[in-house]
C-alpha cells in the first residue's frame, strides 16, 4: 500500500467496502466487492501492520457476523482473519494495534466480554491509593 491511500467507501451499489487510490481519478476504486449486493463487508477500525503492506479491521462477514478480516494486497481480496465467535454473532473486534510482534486487539463473546486471550486469575493486591480504571466486573486476560 506504498504510496496509495485506503479508506471505506459506499457507492450506494455496493455498500461499504474498502476503496484504494493514488491520488488520481483513474487510481481510485473498490479494492474488491466482497459482499455483492447493497450491504458491503462494511470495514471498521482499520489499522495497518508493520511494515505498511496489510490491512486488518473489523467486517461484517456474511453468516458469522462481526469479525477480524485481513486485507493484504500480494494475496488479493479481503477475507476473514479469523472467527473468534463460531454463528452469526461476531466477536465485535475493536482497538486493533501492532505490539511486539503480534496483533492486539479487543473481541468481545457471550463467553469473553471485551477480552482478548485466555482469563488469568488475578491475585489481590495491597490497597493503593491509585484508582483502577477498569470497569467494575472487567476481567483481566493475557
Amino acid at each position: 500500500m506504498a504510496a496509495c491511500s485506503t479508506s471505506v467507501h459506499d457507492d450506494g451499489v455496493h455498500g461499504a467496502e474498502l476503496w484504494s487510490t493514488d491520488g488520481t481519478a483513474g487510481g481510485t476504486g473498490m479494492v474488491h466487492d466482497s459482499v455483492p449486493g447493497p450491504d458491503g463487508l462494511a470495514p471498521e477500525h482499520l489499522a495497518v501492520l508493520p511494515g505498511g503492506t496489510a490491512l486488518v479491521f473489523s467486517a461484517d462477514i456474511p453468516g458469522k457476523g462481526r469479525e477480524p478480516a485481513l486485507f493484504d494486497p500480494i494475496v488479493g481480496a479481503p477475507g476473514l482473519l479469523k472467527e473468534l465467535e463460531p454463528g452469526a454473532v461476531g466477536s465485535l473486534p475493536a482497538d486493533f494495534t501492532a505490539y511486539g510482534g503480534k496483533l492486539l486487539f479487543a473481541a468481545a463473546t457471550p463467553r469473553r466480554d471485551a477480552s482478548c486471550g485466555r482469563p488469568t486469575e488475578r491475585r489481590r493486591a495491597r490497597p493503593s491509593s491509585r484508582t483502577s480504571s477498569r470497569a467494575p466486573g472487567a476481567r483481566v486476560w493475557t
